[in-house]
């Protein structure tokens, strides 16, 4: 009977931190696609990286705080069993389900958050990808509406001057070839 207890017991607490896990995951996998969505109406890439450098650190501390809560579990029920199990066989085979149990979960919340962080470690590369691009066309944008007027009406105003100039000085050369032909003349 007490046995059938622990094992019940042993049941319901793995079945909680699965739901935690579970909860979790998609709590972090949420916060990380709602930063790749403002990803794309933002263009400050220093906040979008913290957001997301802050996201790699919570999933990590969760992890760290799952696994911390999972040995404690392990602790407590391996005491409860070396206590009360009735043979060495029923409590040897009870510590090998708990512990390849243990493993599993503790494995698998490894691979989720391994693969939250590259997913983050993907987004932001996006992100800042998005942002260079967004930057190198706005300049582009600039050369070629501002930039380039100034500069062909600087170069057009400078031609002017030039021609203006040539002008003055062949009205000048003109004048004195038609004095000097003039005095000549008389």
């Amino acid at each position: 009977m007490k046995m059938m207890m622990i094992i019940i017991i042993i049941i319901i607490i793995i079945i909680i931190i699965g739901f935690v896990v579970v909860v979790m995951n998609i709590a972090i996998t949420t916060s990380t696609a709602s930063t790749a969505a403002a990803a794309t109406t933002t263009t400050n890439a220093t906040t979008i990286t913290t957001t997301i450098t802050t996201n790699i650190i919570i999933s990590i501390v969760f992890l760290v705080v799952i696994i911390i809560i999972i040995i404690i579990i392990i602790v407590v029920v391996v005491f409860i069993i070396i206590i009360t199990a009735t043979t060495t066989k029923i409590t040897i085979l009870l510590l090998i389900i708990i512990i390849v149990i243990v493993i599993v979960i503790i494995i698998s919340i490894i691979i989720v958050t391994v693969v939250i962080v590259i997913i983050i470690i993907v987004i932001v590369v996006i992100v800042v990808i998005v942002v260079v691009l967004s930057i190198i066309i706005i300049i582009v944008i600039v050369i070629i509406i501002i930039i380039i007027p100034i500069s062909s009406s600087i170069f057009t105003s400078w031609q002017l001057q030039r021609y203006w100039e040539q002008q003055c000085v062949k009205a000048a050369s003109t004048t004195t070839t038609t004095t000097t032909t003039t005095t000549t003349t008389s």
